[in-house]
């Protein structure tokens, strides 16, 4: 789901861009890798400022 957010992002689509990014958002919370949570909020934050 990130990954598809972050290539949305890329081509210039951030409304589709934060759809995924809040779809992924209720999953995150169950994941227990750091790293996945540092990329979503990076994530998040690079769309945010789009």
């Amino acid at each position: 789901m990130l990954d598809l957010a972050d290539t949305v992002h890329q081509c210039g689509d951030g409304d589709q861009a934060r759809e995924l990014l809040n779809q992924a958002e209720g999953l995150i919370g169950t994941v227990s890798s750091q790293r996945m949570v540092h990329r979503f909020d990076t994530l998040s934050s690079a769309v945010a400022a789009a």
